[in-house]
């Protein structure tokens, strides 16, 4: 019987590699949501009529709403509740909520006011950012690979500035306050 079972699991296996099933599918969710982000700056760009501080504030509402159903359906509202009763969880959130805002903000301002390529660099500059914190602030060592990483990173980031004559001053007001959110979130 264990023969029998081992046999089916490995042809299930050769089947499923056949089929061309990945075995990180993780992957292909991580490639969907890099595609709407992506695309994302077309939406925002149907909205342009409208104020970018309104959008904003439906942007926090509507995530509020969603949140608190979603908080309600996993039946998870004890663990909010501890949070606001923990000082320093309270601190840790509203600094998150501020920087939040401000990305989102500087975000839909940069589409809206037709700096898309500033915007779009701002989440290229974040990566290349939160690994700049990681090493200044908690002396984290990169691997090779990820220093080779930030140097290509770099050096694109250096070539979009070259070539578009000027500071990207959207991109950072878009990418340092994820960064520190980031940063934040994980070292908690």
């Amino acid at each position: 019987i264990i023969k029998k079972k081992k046999k089916k699991e490995k042809r299930e296996k050769r089947e499923g590699a056949a089929d061309g099933a990945k075995e990180n599918p993780g992957a292909d969710d991580s490639d969907r949501v890099l595609c709407a982000v992506g695309n994302l700056a077309i939406f925002w760009r149907f909205l342009a009529q409208v104020n970018s501080v309104y959008v904003l504030a439906q942007r926090i509402i509507w995530s509020l709403v969603f949140m608190g159903l979603y908080l309600l359906f996993t039946r998870r509202g004890r663990e909010v509740a501890a949070a606001f009763r923990d000082r320093k969880t309270m601190v840790n959130c509203l600094l998150c909520g501020v920087l939040i805002t401000l990305n989102w903000g500087m975000y839909i301002y940069a589409v809206n006011s037709g700096h898309v390529l500033q915007a779009s660099m701002g989440y290229f500059i974040e990566p290349v950012a939160v690994g700049l914190i990681g090493v200044l602030a908690f002396r984290e060592k990169p691997s090779p690979g990820e220093k080779v990483t930030f140097l290509c990173a770099g050096a694109g980031i250096v070539f979009l500035t070259v070539r578009t004559g000027s500071l990207p001053v959207l991109a950072l007001m878009v990418a340092i306050p994820f960064a520190i959110r980031s940063e934040e979130h994980t070292s908690e």
